[in-house]
């Protein structure tokens, strides 16, 4: 559906548009074919530039080392994570609580718990209002928190966590995030001895 609606665009003006060079980078992300993704990202990034438009790079470096953390290219991410810390104050909100999620990523692939802690923390500290993304994200730090304090033995903690990203995708509509955060509700209760309380969880 995406890849019809850029197809509507001509050539010219999809090439010339930056946030239309960000979504054809997206579309290849999700194809697998990285290469092509980073292609479009750079050309939208240098249209940014152009423009002036510091959060609109800052974003394509967000995007960036995103996929640097996917593919575990921990040199290009740590590249990318340096050019981007210092735009974090231009930044959109959906886009830094990307920033703070790939970081988390980045370092628990490391091994890192400590940081992985942090940055998962550092989204819940964001005013994220009424921005879906930014929500959609905030759950997914309270989910990542949730699955830290639940592998270290925290029950309190975790079920904290886990009680506000059920709160959170309720409250905007985020369903499918809803639905996975009550199936780890459920999963809590089950392992403290509330089989009774999944149950009901899970009607």
């Amino acid at each position: 559906q995406v890849a019809r609606w850029l197809a509507a665009f001509p050539p010219e003006v999809r090439g010339g548009e930056p946030a239309l060079q960000v979504w054809v980078g997206h579309g290849e992300a999700r194809a697998g074919r990285l290469d092509e993704a980073l292609a479009a990202y750079d050309r939208a990034q240098a249209l940014y530039e152009a423009r002036g438009d510091q959060a609109g790079v800052f974003k394509l470096l967000v995007r960036r080392l995103t996929l640097a953390a996917r593919g575990r290219d921990l040199v290009q991410f740590g590249r990318l994570s340096l050019q981007a810390q210092g735009l974090v104050p231009l930044g959109r909100v959906e886009d830094v609580a990307d920033f703070h999620l790939a970081r988390a990523q980045a370092a628990d692939q490391r091994g890192d718990a400590a940081l992985a802690r942090e940055c998962n923390e550092a989204v819940l500290d964001l005013a994220v209002d009424d921005d879906v993304e930014a929500s959609a994200s905030l759950v997914i730090a309270l989910i990542n928190l949730f699955s830290a304090a639940f592998q270290r033995g925290e029950v309190l903690a975790a079920a904290q966590h886990v009680g506000r990203a059920v709160a959170v995708a309720e409250e905007r509509g985020l369903y499918a995030y809803r639905h996975l955060a009550v199936v780890l509700q459920a999963h809590l209760s089950m392992v403290t001895g509330d089989p009774d309380g999944a149950g009901l969880l899970l009607r």
